[in-house]
């Protein structure tokens, strides 16, 4: 794995972002979207990676709104069973119901600080809140003209969230090597990471799981 910065968080770095130009000139793409297309492309051809990860900080930005124009093959939505992190994610299948053809929209919702231990009662509630959540919100957007929209409890459809626990050596690491191994290797990530590979290889598929016809 390989770690690419955004560069150091210093002044100097804050005063060139506020320069970006995210705008699109008549038919002509951005140029902060020309410069990241460059770069995701000079990062697959000196090292083949088998996927490359976007992280967009948290909230709505432009950054974020670019990245759901077309460069990702596989829009992840990150959010915690709060007010707020149930309404970005809402507004962002908006967006995306809007942007894209059902047969390009392969979402994977992640439902992170949920409550250890995963199947005990408090978790249990809060999960099954924010998957209603979801799935009211992908009702209004990407499947509103589904004729046979899957069902709520459907964990192969877009709205369905998989859930990440609460655990320290997540949420404050300076460092990846910080995290342990038994943390990577844990369930919950394993069974994130399958249905991430799942959906990359996934092209020409709709968001029922159905064939492209």
């Amino acid at each position: 794995m390989r770690l690419v910065s955004a560069g150091a968080l210093v002044r100097v770095l804050v005063e060139k972002l506020a320069r970006l130009d995210y705008l699109a000139v008549a038919d002509a793409q951005s140029p902060v979207e020309d410069a990241l297309r460059l770069l995701l492309t000079r990062i697959r051809g000196q090292h083949d990676p088998d996927y490359i990860f976007l992280d967009c900080r948290a909230g709505i930005h432009d950054l974020g709104g670019l990245s759901l124009n077309d460069p990702a093959h596989v829009d992840v939505l990150v959010g915690r069973d709060s007010p707020q992190g149930r309404d970005g994610p809402a507004l962002t299948l908006e967006v995306l119901a809007a942007r894209r053809a059902p047969i390009d929209q392969r979402v994977l919702l992640v439902q992170t600080f949920a409550p250890l231990p995963l199947n005990g009662e408090a978790s249990q509630w809060s999960q099954a809140r924010y998957r209603a959540a979801m799935y009211t919100a992908c009702q209004r957007t990407l499947y509103n003209k589904l004729e046979d929209p899957p069902a709520e409890d459907d964990d192969q459809a877009a709205h369905y969230p998989w859930p990440v626990a609460q655990r320290t050596n997540l949420g404050s690491p300076g460092n990846l090597a910080d995290i342990t191994k038994e943390t990577l290797l844990g369930q919950e990530l394993q069974n994130l990471r399958a249905r991430l590979q799942a959906l990359a290889a996934d092209e020409g598929r709709d968001v029922t799981g159905q064939d492209d016809e």
